[in-house]
């Protein structure tokens, strides 16, 4: 979440965030092991939260809040989303004149492909040069334009190829909220409607049960 101003005040002391991270992330396992104030350089100064039994990385910037959910297929969307509210509580409480202005949401999937190969997939989308060769694997990026009347502000989706492994994918993503328009409670719900709709234009689906 991009906010609408430098968090100075929120970081400058950092003992009443200290305060409110634990409060809020508290339930979770969170204690004081986990925080840590960092300023290499100005640009860089943070706190951040590492949990490792959930896997995931908290970053409290200056211009910035992070959430990184290492391993998002085992948390669950339903502890990550609260996760990440009680964060942004945590620090809108410290600094209630900070809002986001915008969601940047970026992930990575590795899917298992059914019934087809993946070059066949990326076939519907890109020719290979017959002078590249049989053996010769491509990958396809789709450059998204913003919907403003969804509050979308654009992004990207990409299909890739795992390393020596025909029958899995990479679904690569990065899209843009206006968070005006998406309120963070809803910013889940969204993404996977965003998901949903760009792979039905794609002619493609997720199922849940054989992706990992």
């Amino acid at each position: 979440g991009q906010y609408s101003e430098l968090a100075f005040d929120t970081l400058v002391t950092p003992v009443p965030l200290y305060r409110s991270l634990l409060r809020y992330l508290g339930p979770y396992g969170v204690t004081l092991r986990e925080l840590a104030y960092e300023s290499p350089t100005l640009s860089e100064t943070r706190v951040s939260c590492i949990h490792l039994n959930l896997s995931t990385n908290l970053l409290i910037r200056l211009d910035r809040l992070e959430v990184n959910f290492l391993r998002f297929h085992e948390l669950g969307g339903d502890i990550a989303q609260r996760f990440l509210l009680d964060s942004w509580a945590a620090v809108h409480e410290v600094t209630p004149s900070l809002d986001i202005l915008e969601h940047r949401v970026m992930g990575s999937i590795d899917v298992r492909i059914q019934d087809v190969s993946y070059d066949s997939i990326i076939q519907r989308y890109v020719r290979i040069p017959a002078a590249l060769g049989e053996q010769t694997h491509a990958g396809v990026a789709f450059y998204l334009p913003s919907d403003l009347s969804r509050g979308e502000r654009g992004g990207h989706i990409v299909l890739d190829r795992l390393a020596a492994q025909e029958d899995v994918m990479v679904f690569r993503m990065t899209i843009l909220f206006d968070a005006r328009q998406v309120p963070l409670n809803t910013l889940d719900s969204r993404v996977a409607e965003y998901i949903t709709r760009h792979l039905d234009s794609l002619g493609l689906a997720f199922d849940q049960e054989n992706s990992r």
